[in-house]
Protein backbone atom coordinates (compact mmCIF):
# COMPACT_ATOMS: atom_id res chain seq x y z
CA UNK A 1 0.00 0.00 0.00
CA UNK A 2 1.29 3.43 -0.86
CA UNK A 3 0.28 7.03 -0.39
CA UNK A 4 1.96 10.10 -1.86
CA UNK A 5 1.28 13.76 -2.47
CA UNK A 6 2.92 16.50 -4.53
CA UNK A 7 2.89 20.10 -3.35
CA UNK A 8 3.48 22.85 -5.92
CA UNK A 9 4.22 26.56 -5.49
CA UNK A 10 5.09 29.48 -7.77
CA UNK A 11 3.02 28.15 -10.67
CA UNK A 12 4.64 24.70 -10.35
CA UNK A 13 8.15 26.14 -10.51
CA UNK A 14 8.86 24.21 -7.29
CA UNK A 15 7.32 20.80 -6.66
CA UNK A 16 7.87 18.61 -3.61
CA UNK A 17 6.71 15.00 -3.36
CA UNK A 18 6.35 13.04 -0.13
CA UNK A 19 5.26 9.43 0.07
CA UNK A 20 5.39 6.25 2.06
CA UNK A 21 4.80 2.59 1.23
CA UNK A 22 3.87 -0.30 3.48
CA UNK A 23 5.53 -3.37 1.99
CA UNK A 24 5.34 -7.01 3.06
CA UNK A 25 7.23 -10.01 1.69
CA UNK A 26 6.44 -13.56 2.82
CA UNK A 27 8.36 -16.58 1.60
CA UNK A 28 8.44 -20.32 2.25
CA UNK A 29 11.14 -22.61 0.82
CA UNK A 30 10.97 -26.38 0.53
CA UNK A 31 13.49 -29.14 -0.08
CA UNK A 32 13.10 -30.16 -3.72
CA UNK A 33 13.57 -33.87 -2.91
CA UNK A 34 11.74 -34.37 0.40
CA UNK A 35 9.25 -31.50 0.29
CA UNK A 36 10.21 -30.49 3.84
CA UNK A 37 10.00 -26.82 4.77
CA UNK A 38 13.58 -25.52 4.94
CA UNK A 39 13.18 -21.79 5.61
CA UNK A 40 10.53 -19.16 5.97
CA UNK A 41 10.19 -15.45 6.64
CA UNK A 42 7.47 -12.83 6.81
CA UNK A 43 8.88 -9.31 6.88
CA UNK A 44 7.29 -5.86 6.58
CA UNK A 45 8.67 -2.34 6.34
CA UNK A 46 7.57 1.25 5.87
CA UNK A 47 9.66 2.72 3.06
CA UNK A 48 9.65 6.49 2.38
CA UNK A 49 10.00 8.52 -0.80
CA UNK A 50 11.12 12.17 -0.93
CA UNK A 51 11.58 14.27 -4.03
CA UNK A 52 11.87 17.87 -5.17
CA UNK A 53 11.84 19.50 -8.62
CA UNK A 54 12.88 23.09 -9.27
CA UNK A 55 12.28 24.75 -12.65
CA UNK A 56 14.24 28.01 -12.90
CA UNK A 57 13.28 28.15 -16.61
CA UNK A 58 10.62 26.41 -18.66
CA UNK A 59 13.16 24.22 -20.45
CA UNK A 60 15.26 23.36 -17.37
CA UNK A 61 14.35 21.08 -14.48
CA UNK A 62 16.59 20.36 -11.48
CA UNK A 63 15.62 17.48 -9.23
CA UNK A 64 16.65 15.34 -6.29
CA UNK A 65 15.09 12.35 -4.62
CA UNK A 66 15.55 9.65 -2.00
CA UNK A 67 13.81 6.27 -2.20
CA UNK A 68 13.81 3.17 -0.05
CA UNK A 69 12.41 -0.19 -1.06
CA UNK A 70 11.93 -3.61 0.53
CA UNK A 71 13.28 -6.27 -1.85
CA UNK A 72 13.08 -10.05 -1.84
CA UNK A 73 16.16 -11.80 -0.50
CA UNK A 74 18.53 -13.71 -2.77
CA UNK A 75 18.14 -17.47 -3.36
CA UNK A 76 21.15 -19.79 -3.56
CA UNK A 77 21.27 -21.21 -7.11
CA UNK A 78 21.41 -24.88 -8.12
CA UNK A 79 24.88 -26.37 -7.95
CA UNK A 80 25.90 -24.66 -4.72
CA UNK A 81 26.26 -26.41 -1.35
CA UNK A 82 23.29 -24.48 0.04
CA UNK A 83 21.17 -24.55 -3.14
CA UNK A 84 17.67 -23.29 -2.50
CA UNK A 85 18.52 -21.37 0.65
CA UNK A 86 16.49 -18.17 0.82
CA UNK A 87 18.07 -15.15 2.43
CA UNK A 88 15.95 -12.58 4.28
CA UNK A 89 14.65 -9.49 2.47
CA UNK A 90 16.54 -6.25 2.64
CA UNK A 91 15.93 -2.53 2.28
CA UNK A 92 17.74 -0.85 -0.62
CA UNK A 93 18.40 2.89 -0.54
CA UNK A 94 18.79 5.22 -3.51
CA UNK A 95 19.84 8.86 -3.72
CA UNK A 96 19.62 10.71 -7.03
CA UNK A 97 20.11 14.26 -8.25
CA UNK A 98 20.04 15.54 -11.77
CA UNK A 99 18.96 18.02 -14.42
CA UNK A 100 16.90 17.87 -17.60
CA UNK A 101 16.93 20.22 -20.56
CA UNK A 102 13.91 19.85 -22.85
CA UNK A 103 13.66 21.95 -26.00
CA UNK A 104 10.77 19.94 -27.45
CA UNK A 105 12.56 18.43 -30.42
CA UNK A 106 15.74 17.74 -28.42
CA UNK A 107 16.37 16.83 -24.80
CA UNK A 108 19.39 16.23 -22.55
CA UNK A 109 19.56 14.73 -19.06
CA UNK A 110 22.33 14.20 -16.52
CA UNK A 111 22.00 12.43 -13.19
CA UNK A 112 24.20 11.35 -10.30
CA UNK A 113 23.07 8.45 -8.13
CA UNK A 114 24.02 6.21 -5.24
CA UNK A 115 22.36 2.86 -4.55
CA UNK A 116 23.15 0.66 -1.55
CA UNK A 117 22.23 -3.03 -1.43
CA UNK A 118 23.61 -6.31 -0.03
CA UNK A 119 26.39 -8.13 -1.88
CA UNK A 120 25.49 -11.74 -2.78
CA UNK A 121 27.76 -14.18 -4.64
CA UNK A 122 29.12 -17.74 -4.75
CA UNK A 123 32.17 -18.26 -2.54
CA UNK A 124 34.49 -20.16 -4.92
CA UNK A 125 36.47 -21.73 -2.06
CA UNK A 126 33.44 -23.45 -0.53
CA UNK A 127 30.94 -23.36 -3.43
CA UNK A 128 28.50 -21.74 -1.03
CA UNK A 129 26.17 -18.89 -1.94
CA UNK A 130 26.66 -16.10 0.61
CA UNK A 131 25.48 -12.59 1.37
CA UNK A 132 28.60 -10.75 2.47
CA UNK A 133 28.82 -7.02 3.10
CA UNK A 134 27.26 -4.19 1.15
CA UNK A 135 27.51 -3.12 -2.48
CA UNK A 136 27.66 0.66 -2.94
CA UNK A 137 26.88 1.80 -6.48
CA UNK A 138 27.79 5.37 -7.42
CA UNK A 139 27.50 6.69 -10.92
CA UNK A 140 26.68 9.29 -13.52
CA UNK A 141 24.18 8.98 -16.37
CA UNK A 142 24.04 11.12 -19.51
CA UNK A 143 21.20 10.80 -22.01
CA UNK A 144 20.19 12.59 -25.21
CA UNK A 145 17.03 12.21 -27.27
CA UNK A 146 15.14 14.00 -29.99
CA UNK A 147 15.24 15.02 -33.66
CA UNK A 148 18.49 16.08 -35.28
CA UNK A 149 16.63 16.81 -38.53
CA UNK A 150 13.10 16.27 -39.76
CA UNK A 151 14.01 12.71 -40.77
CA UNK A 152 16.69 11.73 -38.24
CA UNK A 153 16.03 10.87 -34.59
CA UNK A 154 18.42 9.72 -31.87
CA UNK A 155 18.20 8.16 -28.43
CA UNK A 156 21.35 7.36 -26.52
CA UNK A 157 23.16 7.48 -23.25
CA UNK A 158 26.34 6.81 -21.29
CA UNK A 159 26.56 5.38 -17.77
CA UNK A 160 29.70 5.70 -15.64
CA UNK A 161 29.58 3.39 -12.65
CA UNK A 162 31.72 2.67 -9.60
CA UNK A 163 30.37 -0.28 -7.61
CA UNK A 164 32.44 -1.13 -4.54
CA UNK A 165 32.18 -3.76 -1.81
CA UNK A 166 32.31 -2.57 1.81
CA UNK A 167 31.93 -4.15 5.25
CA UNK A 168 32.77 -7.62 3.91
CA UNK A 169 34.03 -10.47 6.04
CA UNK A 170 36.11 -12.04 3.29
CA UNK A 171 38.74 -9.35 2.75
CA UNK A 172 37.12 -7.91 -0.36
CA UNK A 173 36.60 -4.40 1.00
CA UNK A 174 37.30 -1.83 -1.71
CA UNK A 175 37.01 -4.35 -4.55
CA UNK A 176 34.61 -3.81 -7.42
CA UNK A 177 31.31 -5.64 -7.30
CA UNK A 178 30.94 -8.43 -9.86
CA UNK A 179 29.05 -7.75 -13.06
CA UNK A 180 29.35 -3.96 -12.91
CA UNK A 181 31.17 -2.46 -15.94
CA UNK A 182 32.61 1.00 -15.40
CA UNK A 183 31.31 2.30 -18.75
CA UNK A 184 28.15 1.39 -20.67
CA UNK A 185 27.03 3.09 -23.87
CA UNK A 186 23.79 2.77 -25.82
CA UNK A 187 23.13 4.74 -29.00
CA UNK A 188 20.12 4.29 -31.27
CA UNK A 189 19.00 6.21 -34.33
CA UNK A 190 16.20 6.28 -36.92
CA UNK A 191 16.22 7.61 -40.47
CA UNK A 192 13.06 8.11 -42.51
CA UNK A 193 13.98 7.22 -46.10
CA UNK A 194 13.22 10.08 -48.53
CA UNK A 195 10.84 9.17 -51.32
CA UNK A 196 9.46 6.02 -49.63
CA UNK A 197 6.63 7.02 -47.34
CA UNK A 198 6.51 5.00 -44.13
CA UNK A 199 9.94 3.33 -44.45
CA UNK A 200 12.42 3.91 -41.62
CA UNK A 201 15.87 2.45 -41.10
CA UNK A 202 16.91 1.85 -37.49
CA UNK A 203 20.22 1.07 -35.84
CA UNK A 204 21.63 0.57 -32.38
CA UNK A 205 25.12 0.23 -30.89
CA UNK A 206 25.72 -1.23 -27.41
CA UNK A 207 29.06 -1.11 -25.60
CA UNK A 208 30.25 -2.47 -22.26
CA UNK A 209 33.75 -1.81 -20.93
CA UNK A 210 36.20 -4.51 -19.84
CA UNK A 211 36.34 -3.46 -16.18
CA UNK A 212 33.64 -5.96 -15.25
CA UNK A 213 34.76 -8.59 -12.78
CA UNK A 214 33.46 -12.14 -12.51
CA UNK A 215 34.49 -12.68 -8.88
CA UNK A 216 34.45 -10.49 -5.73
CA UNK A 217 38.21 -10.97 -5.36
CA UNK A 218 38.64 -9.22 -8.74
CA UNK A 219 40.92 -11.87 -10.24
CA UNK A 220 38.90 -12.55 -13.41
CA UNK A 221 37.88 -9.79 -15.82
CA UNK A 222 35.13 -10.12 -18.40
CA UNK A 223 36.30 -8.70 -21.78
CA UNK A 224 34.73 -5.58 -23.22
CA UNK A 225 32.25 -5.97 -26.04
CA UNK A 226 30.40 -3.97 -28.68
CA UNK A 227 27.22 -5.08 -30.42
CA UNK A 228 25.49 -3.62 -33.48
CA UNK A 229 21.81 -4.14 -34.34
CA UNK A 230 20.25 -3.01 -37.65
CA UNK A 231 16.71 -3.06 -38.93
CA UNK A 232 13.85 -1.39 -40.73
CA UNK A 233 10.25 -0.43 -40.04
CA UNK A 234 7.51 0.06 -42.63
CA UNK A 235 4.24 1.77 -41.72
CA UNK A 236 1.30 1.46 -44.10
CA UNK A 237 -2.45 0.94 -44.27
CA UNK A 238 -3.87 -2.49 -45.16
CA UNK A 239 -7.61 -3.17 -45.31
CA UNK A 240 -8.22 0.24 -43.69
CA UNK A 241 -6.02 -0.75 -40.72
CA UNK A 242 -2.81 0.96 -39.60
CA UNK A 243 -0.15 -1.72 -40.04
CA UNK A 244 3.53 -1.84 -39.12
CA UNK A 245 6.10 -4.37 -40.36
CA UNK A 246 9.47 -4.70 -38.64
CA UNK A 247 12.66 -6.53 -39.61
CA UNK A 248 15.69 -6.61 -37.31
CA UNK A 249 19.11 -8.23 -37.31
CA UNK A 250 20.58 -8.38 -33.81
CA UNK A 251 24.33 -8.77 -33.37
CA UNK A 252 25.03 -8.14 -37.06
CA UNK A 253 28.73 -9.03 -36.78
CA UNK A 254 27.92 -12.25 -34.87
CA UNK A 255 30.07 -11.08 -31.99
CA UNK A 256 30.83 -13.69 -29.31
CA UNK A 257 30.77 -12.11 -25.86
CA UNK A 258 29.71 -12.44 -22.25
CA UNK A 259 26.86 -9.98 -21.86
CA UNK A 260 26.91 -9.96 -18.06
CA UNK A 261 28.62 -11.36 -14.98
CA UNK A 262 25.87 -10.27 -12.61
CA UNK A 263 24.16 -12.71 -10.28
CA UNK A 264 25.88 -16.05 -9.88
CA UNK A 265 26.89 -17.01 -13.43
CA UNK A 266 28.22 -15.58 -16.66
CA UNK A 267 25.54 -14.80 -19.24
CA UNK A 268 26.37 -15.58 -22.85
CA UNK A 269 25.54 -12.81 -25.31
CA UNK A 270 22.80 -13.48 -27.85
CA UNK A 271 23.99 -14.76 -31.25
CA UNK A 272 23.07 -13.18 -34.57
CA UNK A 273 19.27 -13.26 -34.79
CA UNK A 274 16.80 -12.34 -37.51
CA UNK A 275 13.46 -11.04 -36.28
CA UNK A 276 10.33 -10.35 -38.33
CA UNK A 277 7.08 -9.03 -36.93
CA UNK A 278 3.91 -7.26 -37.94
CA UNK A 279 1.22 -5.41 -36.02
CA UNK A 280 -2.19 -4.10 -37.03
CA UNK A 281 -4.58 -1.83 -35.17
CA UNK A 282 -8.22 -2.92 -34.84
Amino acid sequence: MAIADTISVLDEAIQATLGIRRQRIASESFDQFTGDLTSTYDESANTPTYGIVVKPWKQLSLYGNYIEGLAEGAIAPDGTVNAGQVFPPYISMQYEAGAKLDFGSLGLTVAAFEITEPSAFIDAATNTFVVDGVQENRGLEFNAFGELTKRVRILGGVTLLEALLVNTGTGNDGNKARGTPEVQVSLGSEWDIPGIRGLTLVGRVLYSSSFQYYDPANTITVPEWTRVDLGARYETVMFDRDTIFRATVENVAEKSYWSSAAGSTLTLGAPRRFLLSGTAKF
